[in-house]
């Protein structure tokens, strides 16, 4: 395919309006093109850290989550094994509002108080790590008096059921796959950012051949 019609004659116009010589014209379209290629330069290299910035946040909210499983599985083992040993006393059932599987209905709640030194106190927790259960419901109705178990270090921390429950695995579990889903973004960051600056440093090698060369051509 030949050139436009008339390209010649606009080429040699336009460098005739701005006094330019073919020198000059080519080095003219050298000069912008090698601005365009420093803005773009700077522009990535300036917003490189943004997706390391994102998904850094992101692994901070896998490894806030991870360890707060893990930290939750390891304390509710321990104050379960513990409970057995612990002190006693008399409490009541204050309330006991079964779960409705209707929308916006407030969860399922067993509430009990109890006074330890003549301070009142009041708890939630039946079993160490267990959620309420229909027999829980039946067993613990509004008024019942019932045997509380305390922490003698943290008398807020009572339990009726006391005793090891063994279900705290799928917590460490939970607790694990989220760090390590947590350390693969941060890799994923990590790496996305090196390709670009291995990107950079290619498109700076490149962009100082081509002014070597600019500078050889002008001489």
């Amino acid at each position: 395919m030949g050139p436009l019609p008339g390209a010649g004659q606009t080429s040699i116009a336009l460098r005739s309006a701005f006094r330019l010589h073919e020198g000059d014209w080519l080095m003219t379209w050298g000069e912008l093109l090698n601005e365009r290629m420093e803005r773009a330069h700077a522009f990535v290299r300036d917003h490189a850290y943004t997706p390391l910035i994102l998904f850094g946040f992101i692994f901070l909210v896998f490894l806030c989550a991870g360890v707060y499983l893990i930290r939750y599985s390891w304390t509710g083992r321990k104050d379960a094994r513990a409970s057995v040993d612990w002190p006693t006393v008399e409490g009541k059932i204050i309330l006991c509002r079964h779960s409705q599987p209707r929308e916006n209905a407030p969860p399922g709640r067993i509430e009990y108080v109890y006074t330890v030194d003549g301070i009142s106190h009041s708890s939630d927790v039946v079993v160490f790590g267990q959620a309420y259960s229909d027999d829980h419901y039946r067993r613990y109705p509004a008024g019942t008096g019932v045997t509380v178990t305390y922490d003698p270090d943290d008398v807020t921390n009572a339990v009726l059921e006391p005793g090891e429950f063994n279900n705290y695995a799928p917590f460490y579990l939970g607790g694990m796959i989220l760090l390590a889903c947590g350390c693969v973004v941060l890799y994923g960051a990590c790496q996305m950012v090196r390709t670009v600056f291995r990107a950079l440093r290619k498109q700076s090698g490149i962009r100082r051949q081509y002014q070597g060369n600019s500078g050889r051509g002008q001489r």
